[in-house]
């Protein structure tokens, strides 16, 4: 164990003496935290701060409504969003005239019928959040009926 702690504090001397060399990307990156560190404002006792990064798989959806309920175990609500379409045709039949594209034979269209309901994402959350949701889109609403 001695002889261990000895090698590990020749390794971190010798590595600590030695300037390492920033590759490209994290010497762009500690010009951009430096501008960005310079434009933060200060902050007062008794503040927290949040900031809103979008993850790699952050979307705008269009949602035109909602479907779901409580979860097996009643501890959490899953709320499914959907966005409603005319459903599209899985095939199309042309006729040709003369090598060129002609009208489509509607009588032929294969696909679904009716309305579509596209779902894009299943939201699931506690109590607390449903609240908390609930309260917001209260406050949304009553902002939108004053415009």
């Amino acid at each position: 164990m001695v002889i261990l702690a000895k090698r590990l504090k020749k390794v971190t001397a010798a590595t600590a003496s030695k300037p390492r060399a920033k590759s490209p990307v994290k010497r762009a990156m500690s010009v951009t935290k430096g501008a960005a560190a310079a434009k933060k404002p200060q902050l007062l006792e008794g503040q927290l701060v949040f900031e809103y990064i979008k993850s790699s798989d952050f979307r705008t959806l269009h949602i035109d409504g909602i479907f779901g309920g409580l979860a097996p175990q009643g501890r959490f609500i899953h709320m499914a969003v959907f966005a409603e379409r005319h459903p599209l045709p899985q095939k199309t039949f042309h006729a040709l005239k003369a090598g060129m594209l002609g009208p489509e034979d509607l009588t032929k269209r294969e696909g679904r019928v009716g309305i579509v309901r596209e779902l894009e994402a299943d939201l699931v959350m506690d109590i607390e959040t449903a609240r908390s949701m609930h309260e917001w889109l209260g406050v949304k609403i009553q902002e939108m009926t004053l415009v």
